[in-house]
């Protein structure tokens, strides 16, 4: 299973916790199991981001989560 860092991030504001490092099947489920919360791939309207996610070997690989619209 490939294995991605992830940042999180609340409102737009990132939680100041190191990147966790995760085995998941894709870049959105390890977002999803780091930060507790269904979201959706894309880049966000600002205060919206929740996760930044990249392949652990790859950081330049970079791809950005927020959460479903409602």
């Amino acid at each position: 299973m490939p294995v991605f860092s992830v940042m999180c991030y609340h409102g737009g504001v990132w939680d100041k916790s190191d990147p966790q490092v995760i085995e998941a099947s894709d870049a959105k489920a390890a977002a999803e199991k780091v930060c507790r919360s269904p979201l959706v791939e894309g880049e966000p309207k600002p205060g919206l981001l929740r996760a930044k996610v990249w392949p652990a070997s790859n950081p330049a690989m970079k791809r950005v989560f927020s959460d479903p619209p409602r």
